[in-house]
This record gives structure tokens, sequence and C-alpha cells, in this order.
């Protein structure tokens, strides 16, 4: 039976990294028995094909490279996904600094139309940037209008 269940895991992870919650509840949603799944997570972790940190990692770079959010949304779409909090917490740390937050808010609040200054920030607020990175890119926008090269 773990067999079975070792190439269904397996096919599973064909697609994407996953998460161990992801995969045992994908697993358990197949009928597996709950010692074949304990059995086949601990095989697959010892494999290293399955690893929270790299999974929450290779996540928050997807997110920063092809669709940005702010860390409070990537931190809850994680925890959504049965990472835990303290592996969230190192992988924000490693891959998405304040001034990368900054930086991606700026770039989604510069494709905006002309919107005030308000909507803007609830805006940004609303994809999960946190309120430092989203009033910081607003100011950076505002510095850029009013700088001596914009006024020729």
């Amino acid at each position: 039976m773990e067999e079975e269940v070792l190439k269904k895991a397996v096919k599973y992870l064909n697609a994407r990294m996953r998460s161990e919650y992801e995969m045992a509840k994908y697993l358990q949603e197949k009928g597996c028995g709950r010692e074949d799944i304990l059995e086949v997570l601990a095989k697959l972790k010892e494999y290293g094909y399955l690893n929270d940190s790299a999974y929450a990692g290779a996540f928050i770079r997807d997110k920063i490279n092809f669709n940005p959010c702010g860390s409070k949304k990537i931190y809850v779409e994680l925890r959504k996904r049965g990472v835990k909090a303290q592996i969230i917490n190192q992988a924000l740390a490693e891959n998405m600094c304040p001034e990368v937050e900054e930086e991606l808010a700026q770039k989604i609040a510069l494709k905006r139309p002309a919107e005030s200054k308000d909507k803007l920030m609830r805006y940004l607020l609303g994809r999960g940037f946190t309120n430092q990175a989203a009033r910081r890119a607003l100011e950076n926008i505002e510095r850029a209008k009013n700088s001596p090269q914009n006024k020729q």
C-alpha cells in the first residue's frame, strides 16, 4: 500500500512544489491511511522532495517576479498552505526585505491610473503591503513628480 501512496505523492509533486500540509491533505482525500501518509511524508522529506522552507522561499520569489503583492498577503497565503509561521518569517526575511517590498509597491502604484493618494494607499494595503512600504512608495512617487527634473 505504501508504494501506491508514494506513487500518488510523486505524481502530485510533478506539477509544482507542495507544502507538507498540502501533500498530507491530498493523500488523505485520495483515501490513503494515516500511517501510510506519515511514512510517505517522512520518505519525501528524506529524499528532499518535501521541504517547507524551500517551498516558502520559492513561493515568495514567484510572487515577487510574477504576481507582486506585499508580505502580509504572502504570509496569509502560505499559512493557508499549512506552512508554519516561523518558516514563513524566515523565508520573508531572506527573500523580501523592506526595500524590495517598497519597490514592488511603487511599481504597482505607478501602474495605476492617477487616483487620489488615499485610494492608492488603500489599494496597496489591500494587495498586502505593509503600511510603511505603501507610505514610502507613495512618498517616493510624490517626490519624483515634484523633482526639478520633471518640472522642465
